[in-house]
């Protein structure tokens, strides 16, 4: 090897031993300034909860400022897109619901969700509730499973958002029932909540801790809920999987996105921070008392689900499309 040829190597090594360094030292004093969380829904919600949750810890245990932004419309798509068009220094990260599996597999969305965004964790879990209106011929899941199987009339059954993560359970759960249904859209779970009450619809599929209120007040009957636990608010109600489809277990979950190319390093610390945090008994009391579970993956686990998730989605809606029970 000839002495220039070495030399340019050498060069080259220690160039490439610097640019190492240097993010390595980067990430070691990361972070420097202030993170910004992008909320893709309005404030108060149950997302935007957990998200302020979370970000108040960080806060703390990070010595920096952590700012929510809320910037909601199109089933969470247009924050998605800010996000995934941010810059990848790891200080903007998308907060949102796991419907964003769903929203990002209508064909509307202006980013690809499984090369633009890298998953960061599975924050917490929630638990959905079937409700029945007290009108419905029926109170029980059994019930509701026998009415959709052998009347010719459809139930009625309320969807707070189409194609959402509720809609997307409810969808897994009734092609594993075998059972057919007529959705009626709502735009959000108070106008559900009040068309069950009503009789408008028979069946609604709702978040825990929106249901409870009236199921405790006696205005619906909670059926059954859709994860794999009994609801911790409400215990008095049984699982799907106890019931009528052994072993089903589905809930809704907040998750975390960052940008593609945000540095492995920094994805992985944000995670673990995200771990120790909500399993810290002292928040998940807190998270308890919203009806909500500590998850806290880690970035490996949760990029196992999306493509899954992803595909699953795609193949429902198609089937929803073709079938006309949906119109976006």
């Amino acid at each position: 090897m000839s002495t220039r040829i070495a030399k340019l190597l050498k060069g080259l090594v220690a160039s490439a031993f610097a640019v190492t360094m240097s993010a390595s030292l980067a990430v070691a004093e990361y972070p420097e300034k202030t993170i910004s969380f992008v909320v893709p829904f309005p404030a108060g919600g149950s997302t935007d909860i957990a998200a302020r949750l979370l970000g108040e810890q960080l806060s703390e245990r990070l010595g920096q400022t952590i700012v929510i932004e809320n910037k909601p419309g199109a089933s969470g798509l247009i924050g998605a897109s800010a996000v995934a068009r941010s810059d990848p220094d790891g200080y903007t990260f998308l907060v949102t619901s796991d419907g964003i599996h769903s929203a990002a597999a209508t064909g509307d969305a202006n980013f690809d969700l499984l090369t633009d965004l890298v998953p960061v964790s599975q924050i917490v879990g929630g638990t959905l509730i079937l409700v029945g209106s007290k009108s419905a011929p029926f109170d029980t899941i059994e019930g509701f499973v026998e009415t959709a199987k052998g009347s010719d009339d459809k139930v009625n059954v309320a969807i707070n958002a189409a194609l959402g993560s509720a809609h997307m359970v409810f969808e897994n759960f009734r092609r594993e029932a075998g059972i057919d249904y007529q959705p009626v859209y709502y735009a959000g779970e108070s106008p559900s909540l009040a068309a069950l009450v009503s009789g408008e619809a028979q069946v609604g599929i709702i978040s825990g801790p929106a249901a409870r209120t009236q199921i405790e007040d006696g205005q619906v009957v909670g059926l059954a809920v859709t994860t794999a636990d009994r609801f911790g608010l409400a215990p008095e109600i049984p699982t799907v999987g106890e019931t009528v489809v052994p072993g089903f277990g589905k809930g809704y979950s907040t998750v975390m996105f960052a940008p593609k190319g945000t540095p492995s390093e920094i994805v992985e610390k944000m995670a673990s921070e995200i771990a120790d945090i909500v399993n810290d008994p002292a928040m998940a009391d807190k998270l308890l008392e919203l009806g909500l579970a500590p998850i806290g993956s880690t970035p490996q686990a949760y990029a196992e689900i999306v493509p899954a998730e992803f595909a699953r989605n795609q193949e429902i809606i198609k089937d929803l499309r073709e079938k006309g029970l949906v119109d976006k």
